[in-house]
């Protein structure tokens, strides 16, 4: 049986979110040569530097704060990484419909992924918004991670987890993905491409 969410048209109103969605709902369910990696986890340049954002995202709705080794073990941290590389996939996707899948590359350099995660977070504190059809597929994607777990399935002991800290931290570790990415593409003239 389809997860309402989905199936439901209530969050993309816009034809081009309609098609960021089934993108990267197909991203999500196909596989690459090797049939061992989603390609919804790809590329693996960006989805490297998700790690440690998610990482610090699932710390904050603890108190105390977890251990950083602790951190890498918790449920809550795969719903961020699993959020951030949403961010990820729907920068990916609108970029290349826009751009009628034209090819790019990924910055390298550490200074400027560096560059790029710490404009990534700025932006964050900005409160910029996105465009409507990343925005709808954003808001569709964390009414979906909102409802996978119940709080208590973050419980850790001896720790307390707040429910209104981790509720805006979805959309947030969502929008740092894709804030990130953004920085991250530059675009080349040759056949380089990563979708």
């Amino acid at each position: 049986m389809k997860s309402q969410i989905y199936s439901s048209d209530d969050y993309l109103k816009d034809p081009v979110a309609k098609r960021i969605w089934e993108e990267i709902i197909h991203s999500y369910n196909t596989y690459t040569h090797d049939s061992s990696i989603v390609r919804f986890f790809l590329p693996e340049q960006l989805v490297l530097h998700c790690r440690p954002t998610a990482a610090a995202f699932t710390s904050l709705p603890y108190s105390p704060t977890l251990e950083p080794k602790s951190v890498y073990e918790t449920n809550l941290y795969y719903i961020f990484l699993l959020s951030t590389v949403c961010g990820v996939q729907i920068y990916l996707k609108e970029h290349a419909i826009k751009n009628n899948f034209a090819s790019y590359d990924l910055h390298s350099e550490n200074k400027q992924v560096q560059f790029a995660k710490d404009n990534a977070m700025y932006l964050l504190t900005q409160g910029i918004s996105l465009p409507d059809a990343p925005s709808q597929v954003m808001k569709k994607f964390t009414a979906y991670l909102l409802t996978v777990k119940k709080p208590k399935h973050y419980a850790i002991k001896g720790k307390t987890f707040t429910e209104k800290r981790f509720e805006p931290l979805l959309p947030a570790s969502i929008l740092w993905g894709y804030f990130f990415t953004q920085q991250m593409i530059k675009i080349t003239k040759n056949n380089t491409k990563y979708i």
